[in-house]
């Protein structure tokens, strides 16, 4: 099973993300989640080898499913709840699946939009309007009411683009 998760792994990385937006370069699985699982060691002084692996392979099981665009999935309630299980059955095939508590959970979710969040507003900066609006639907995912995202990344977003203002729930960073 060893070789087979590692050839799994290897091709999963190699997954295109937004496939869907014209943009600049290639945006894969392996590099988000290399950048993000960077961004947890840079904003969480002490996160678990169990946090560090869920963000390094939250991702992996798009080697079969494909990276579905977010918006097919928030206008389809059905197709994501079958994506879902569909992802949480492979990534428990190849041992890759891994149970968190509610606050890594909220450090998966807040490291992974970061991440795409710094990308989109890289892809601003090459002109592609689609970017702007992707950073500002990802603020908003970050402000909602029942979503928790950790001070050290509102901080974080708001020193990386100056004007950012994101709610920790919290803290306010202006």
């Amino acid at each position: 099973m060893s070789h087979e998760r590692t050839q799994f792994l290897r091709e999963a990385g190699l997954v295109e993300r937004m496939h869907t937006e014209p943009h600049f370069g290639s945006y894969s699985v392996g590099l988000h989640s290399y950048n993000a699982v960077n961004l947890l060691l840079l904003l969480n002084p002490s996160p678990s080898m169990n946090l560090v692996k869920a963000v390094l392979w939250h991702d992996a099981a798009e080697r079969l499913t494909g990276d579905v665009p977010a918006p097919a999935k928030w206008a389809n309630p059905e197709l994501k709840a079958s994506l879902d299980l569909s992802e949480d059955r492979i990534l428990g095939h190849y041992g890759l699946k891994i149970v968190l508590d509610s606050y890594e959970n909220q450090w998966l979710k807040a490291v992974d939009r970061l991440e795409l969040w710094i990308w989109a507003s890289e892809q601003a900066r090459f002109g592609f309007q689609f970017s702007g609006e992707a950073c500002s639907m990802i603020e908003k995912l970050m402000q909602r009411e029942d979503s928790f995202t950790p001070y050290e990344v509102t901080k974080f977003m708001a020193e990386f683009i100056p004007g950012t203002r994101i709610s920790s729930n919290h803290d306010v960073i202006f």
